[in-house]
């Protein structure tokens, strides 16, 4: 008996030893000496984003937002017979079920529906007074609930703080400081070249945020402990997500430190903090990246992420400019310990409605080339998150949502989707009552 139990342990050892894809123990301490190679962890797909507003109206109060000085919705413009004079940048762009209402939960759901088919994450959510906007702020979360969808938000108050005015008869940007910081960059980039001394803060008589610091940090603070218990709000590793942009080339990190603790020491548990500044990663300029890394000072801020919302001059970079700029900054994130986030824009035109007046220059889409190859350099560089600017900013020509000038309504959640590995479905349309009666007739399948 013991003699057959030996010879059947020994075939049962013979069996696999003689089985390459399983090392065999040979009597030390090593296992097979070709054993197959490890392969690299997989890469997953970074979280993408999109900056979002919701102050759009088109019901019995009127067409807010989408009224301009000498536009008026009311009025038909061109030949279509759908096409309204609203008040957007690119010429020829115009919302796919015409100018919507954004109090609307089924055209939120619609929008809401497209961004998860051409995978979005969620929306960074534009809060101008968060006190007038709770009404559609709550609607969108209860929304973005129902879809498993997520929403932040981004302090748009306190942008530079300057108070909208009016000059020449037209309103002016409620944040031309960001518009300030861009010149003066862009000027420091031809008087010196670009190096890591080009956004050394400077003095300035005119106020960086409006109100105080403190006056911010509260607003924020009461703004997130309302909202930040939502089961829609966006979350990072469990904390709520703030976004604070403050373009101000005269900012210092110990400013913009004392605004992030002041908002920290009022919210009951750990927050996370984005920050676009214009010290950090100046994707406006693609050079001026390279002369805005993280310093220990902004590393010591309390920012979890830096990342930017303009990068206008990334729509016509050269491709190898794009993955070199991308990839600096997400290394340079790592360098410090913080996320990466790589901002996206399908392109900005202003022409419409500030001909010849824009600070910033027209960026075109090349049919959705530059979109293309933007997405492209941002996964070569394997950020943690990618942002969009914007999904519906249609008074400077960089939204991607469905528009009736491209080739087909979405096109650019189709080609993102395309380069992310996602198959597009279209989502159903809002009823009827919620699309323009201009529109219905040239919209198939309208319910």
């Amino acid at each position: 008996m013991k003699k057959i139990i030996l010879i059947f342990l020994v075939g049962i050892l013979s069996t696999l030893a003689s089985c390459s894809h399983i090392p065999f123990f040979d009597g030390d301490d090593n296992h097979d000496s070709n054993p197959p190679p490890t392969p690299p962890p997989k890469y997953e797909i970074p979280k993408v984003f999109a900056f979002y507003f919701h102050y759009f109206r088109n019901d019995s109060g009127g067409f807010a937002q989408w009224f301009y000085p000498g536009k008026d919705p009311r009025r038909i413009k061109g030949p279509e017979g759908w096409r309204r004079d609203i008040w957007i940048g690119a010429p020829g762009d115009y919302p796919y079920i015409g100018p919507y209402d954004s109090t609307d939960p089924e055209v939120l759901r619609w929008q809401i529906r497209a961004a998860k088919a051409a995978g979005l994450e969620g929306f960074f959510l534009y809060m101008n007074d968060w006190v007038t906007e709770q009404n559609v702020t709550s609607k969108l979360l209860d929304v973005a609930y129902e879809e498993n969808f997520k929403i932040a938000f981004v302090d748009h108050f306190t942008a530079l703080g300057s108070v909208r005015g009016i000059k020449d008869g037209r309103p002016q940007p409620l944040i031309s400081h960001k518009y300030d910081a861009v010149e003066e960059i862009a000027n420091r980039i031809r008087r010196e070249g670009v190096h890591p001394g080009i956004f050394t803060p400077q003095p300035s008589r005119r106020p960086s945020v409006r109100g105080t610091t403190q006056e911010a940090a509260n607003r924020i603070a009461t703004m997130l402990n309302l909202w930040k218990g939502h089961g829609a709000y966006l979350r990072f590793g469990g904390r709520p997500v703030i976004v604070i942009p403050y373009f101000d080339v005269a900012l210092t990190p110990a400013i913009f430190k004392e605004l992030v603790d002041g908002v920290k020491a009022q919210v009951n548990e750990p927050i996370y903090v984005i920050a676009m500044v214009a010290q950090v990663y100046f994707y406006f300029i693609p050079d001026a990246v390279f002369g805005s890394p993280i310093t220990q000072e902004w590393a010591n801020t309390g920012v979890d992420c830096f990342t930017h919302w303009t990068p206008n001059g990334m729509v016509t970079a050269e491709q190898s400019k794009r993955i070199q700029v991308d990839q600096f900054a997400v290394n340079d994130s790592r360098k410090w310990k913080k996320d990466s986030m790589i901002p996206i824009m399908p392109g900005f035109n202003d022409d419409e409605w500030r001909p010849g007046d824009s600070p910033a220059p027209t960026s075109p889409r090349a049919g959705g080339l530059n979109w293309e190859n933007q997405i492209a350099a941002a996964l070569t560089a394997r950020p943690d998150y990618i942002v969009i600017q914007a999904w519906n900013e249609w008074h400077e020509g960089s939204q991607i949502e469905a528009s009736t000038s491209y080739t087909e309504p979405y096109l650019y959640l189709k080609l993102l989707a395309q380069k992310l590995g996602i198959p597009f479905v279209d989502p159903p349309l809002p009823p009827a009552r919620s699309i323009d009666p201009l529109r219905i007739p040239f919209i198939p399948g309208v319910s």
